[in-house]
This record gives structure tokens, sequence and C-alpha cells, in this order.
């Protein structure tokens, strides 16, 4: 029961969270390579994530280099056009969370059979 529970959340992260709002990100965007940077936000999410659904423990380090990357996204991904597009933005910041959460629950889905996930995957 409590796999079939995770089954369905993470497939509803994956198929729903993740793909539905890259897909949002791309519709309303005029620039892709923000999209393809601020995906990379799942990092940092995942670890954040970690703290809550695993118990680990987040270090100094690990929390200053957290702080780092959330940084850098925005240098590196800054572009002078991009503040007309906030929308993209928040929807690419969503796609990583819900990315992070779905790659957070597979660890608890190791009994599961890939193609059993896949499918339920697709069908979210």
């Amino acid at each position: 029961k409590k796999e079939f529970d995770t089954t369905i959340i993470f497939s509803i992260s994956m198929g729903v969270g993740c793909y539905g709002f890259v897909y949002l990100a791309i519709d309303v965007s005029s620039h892709i390579s923000p999209i393809i940077i601020g995906a990379q936000l799942s990092v940092p999410f995942g670890l954040i994530l970690s703290k809550f659904f695993l118990g680990e423990l987040i270090s100094f380090k690990n929390l200053l280099l957290i702080i780092l990357s959330f940084v850098g996204i925005v240098i590196v991904s800054y572009d002078p056009s991009f503040g007309e597009e906030i929308i993209e933005l928040i929807f690419v910041i969503f796609m990583a969370f819900f990315y992070s959460v779905a790659n957070i629950l597979s660890r608890f889905l190791k009994n599961i059979d890939t193609s059993d996930q896949i499918g339920w995957h697709s069908l979210a």
C-alpha cells in the first residue's frame, strides 16, 4: 500500500509537475538557455528536500554550496530580456522542484519494477 502511494506521488510529481512545467516554460519562453540552466536547480532542491524526506544532515559546507548554486544560476542565466519573462523562471523553478521530489521518492521505489514505474509515470 505504501509503495503504491509513493508510486502515485512519484508519477504525479514527474509526469505532471516536472514535464508539465517544463513544457509550460518552453511555451512562454523566447529563450531556451535559461530553461536549461534553471533545470540545474534540481540539484540544490534535492539536497534541501533530502533533509525533510530522508532526514539527512546538511553541513555548513553544503549549505554554503546550495546558496552559491542559486547565486550562480542567477549570474549565469542573467539576460536583460529575461526579466520580461518572469513566468518562465517560475515555471522552471517549479519543474526543478518537482524533479527533485521525484528523484527523492524514487529511492523508496526499490521493490517496484522499472517498467511499472514508467507505466504509472506515463499515465500521470
